[in-house]
């Protein structure tokens, strides 16, 4: 497929017809953000990797799968961007009572060298959450774009564990698993899914090809601040209440320095979108997917609670590394979401 023809043109306006909606002082206004985001944005830089390794579908340029070092530090990007926002923001929030305008493609502060990136965001999908989660962003042209299809992250923020629902799971909300564990979790997890009947992407009605090349697992951080916002958000979703003694310490102040894991399936858009132009985004998971129903992980950590801090669980007798299976029950899920992106 032809590429389409790149412009380093200002953003669109109006008498173009591609927002006959937006003011002037609206289009200064969001065009502000972007420029101080990019300026202001805290670097660090891309894994190895050719950006210029892309593809093209529906006219929208994507990076190849093979760019791991890329898309290993876009999910990070992603995460620090999304676990750090307050609850009137977060759109890990399927619902929000009253959302704020684009609060579906936050602009990441942590965005890796070049300009300012926008992402388009998943969110937590629990039984009885109303599907397709809709959503309408505006997204200036030429900016990258992270797409998060599907993913599964896992943390240790204590007393909630490296799940909110770790207590209940897994024994002891004080067990430090090791990075290796987290990361082993994070994609059994999202490996529970066949990806070519059960992962879907498309744009403009245009299926990504090959979808199940798209999975990545990012390193593990143990710096990545986890938000009051996001950890309220979780709670709520999950309808929790108030049941993790200690936990309202966290609800208040997030936790700061967590260890961190993610594994899943994201887009990496090095050049954004080029035209002026209105896109449909679909992502997530088929209607009527069924999984494995169980994850096995690699189980390798340490009790905090124990006074010497080095006994493995677990077995406490033994530091030798092992899998532990967690049963589910068989999942029927479905977590489709629709965007429509207007690019100016």
């Amino acid at each position: 497929m032809r590429p389409p023809r790149r412009s380093s043109a200002g953003p669109c306006t109006a008498g173009g017809g591609a927002l006959p909606h937006l003011s002037a002082s609206r289009l200064l206004l969001l065009l502000g953000l972007a420029t101080a985001l990019s300026s202001s944005a805290a670097k660090f830089g891309p894994g190895a990797g050719d950006l210029t390794n892309t593809m093209f579908v529906a006219g929208v340029e994507i990076l190849k799968p093979e760019e791991t070092g890329v898309y290993q530090d876009a999910q990070t990007d992603y995460w620090r961007t999304v676990a750090a926002l307050p609850a009137s923001t977060t759109p890990y929030n399927p619902h929000p009572t009253s959302p704020p305008t684009n609060f579906g493609c936050p602009a990441s502060r942590y965005s890796m060298t070049g300009p300012v990136t926008f992402l388009i965001t998943n969110a937590l999908v629990v039984p009885g959450v109303k599907l397709p989660v809709v959503r309408s962003c505006l997204i200036p042209r030429n900016r990258p774009v992270i797409v998060n299809i599907f993913d599964d992250i896992k943390f240790y923020a204590p007393p909630l564990g490296s799940a909110t629902r770790w207590a209940r799971e897994f024994g002891s909300a004080t067990v430090r698993l090791s990075p290796e564990s987290l990361s082993s979790m994070a994609q059994s997890t999202v490996q529970r899914l066949n990806p070519r009947t059960c992962i879907t992407a498309s744009i403009n009605g245009t299926e990504i090809p090959n979808i199940e090349s798209f999975f990545h697992v990012a390193q593990t951080v143990n710096d990545l601040f986890v938000g009051p916002g996001f950890l309220t958000t979780v709670r709520d979703v999950l309808k929790l209440g108030s049941s993790i003694p200690g936990a309202d310490d966290l609800y208040q102040k997030g936790y700061k320095d967590a260890d961190f894991a993610s594994a899943g399936y994201f887009l990496y858009l090095p050049k954004g979108f080029s035209k002026c132009a209105t896109y449909t985004i679909r992502f997530g998971i088929r209607r009527g997917c069924t999984g494995n129903n169980s994850f096995t992980f690699w189980a390798k950590g340490t009790d905090d609670a124990l006074p010497e801090g080095r006994n493995c669980w677990p077995n406490r007798g033994s530091c030798a590394g092992e899998f532990r299976q967690v049963p589910l029950g068989v999942p029927t899920a479905e977590a489709v979401f629709e965007y429509t992106i207007t690019v100016f």
